[in-house]
């Protein structure tokens, strides 16, 4: 039996669906970057995940292919706030070996105040290279409903295993910056998405693993 994909571009789950109003919404308020061709949105939301997808087709000059590994790590760290954090960055091929690239930033979300947190996000930037174009993925996953669960069941599950007392290292940074950054805590490594299946990170994870092993 064939698997049930939606996209345009790059096969993605078909738990998300197109959605026009998000692209219409975009391109009315001037949110859609001039190199990014004929795309498509998608969105899924549960009651801790709100995902907004992009993809569409781009100009090799404009993929993180052009830039490079280093270049991608370099310019991303160079360009994140204390609010943010470089999580990933990641260069191979698919299972149809197409060869791909993706990062993801975190990025703590404020009120209006600049103070009061609403949640955490995850951003995904994701290229792949086909024969005939490079396809494009920007995407954000947002926590919704009560926040911070992730954390929260780690500490829990740690703290039964070692004593809270004994946790070092809560926060840690995968590439070096001189830069001050939000740091990644140790929950947000990939060993715990199955304990939290439904969180943003986890279900992003989800999605990136889906797309490499089906395009």
């Amino acid at each position: 039996m064939k698997l049930k994909t939606n996209g345009k571009y790059i096969a993605i789950p078909s738990q998300y669906k197109e959605d026009k109003k998000l692209i219409k919404f975009l391109k009315d308020n001037n949110l859609i970057q001039d190199f990014i061709i004929d795309p498509a949105g998608y969105t899924y939301q549960d009651d801790m995940c709100k995902a907004l997808i992009i993809e569409s087709s781009v100009p090799e000059e404009t993929t993180l292919f052009a830039a490079g590994e280093e270049e991608v790590i370099k310019s991303t760290l160079s360009g994140i706030s204390d609010t943010q954090s470089l999580l990933e960055v990641k260069f191979g091929e698919t299972k149809k070996k197409l060869p791909f690239a993706y990062s993801i930033v975190k990025i703590f979300v404020v009120a209006e105040d600049g103070k009061t947190p609403r949640g955490i996000s995850y951003t995904l930037n994701m290229n792949i290279k086909y024969p005939k174009y490079y396809g494009y993925i920007n995407a954000d996953f947002s926590e919704c409903g009560m926040t911070g669960m992730r954390e929260s069941l780690v500490h829990l599950m740690i703290d039964g295993l070692i004593g809270k007392d004994n946790l070092k290292n809560e926060f840690y940074t995968p590439y070096k910056t001189k830069k001050k950054s939000a740091g990644i805590h140790i929950s947000e490594r990939e060993a715990w998405d199955s304990f939290i299946p439904k969180h943003p990170l986890s279900q992003l994870r989800k999605m990136i693993s889906f797309i490499i092993d089906n395009n």
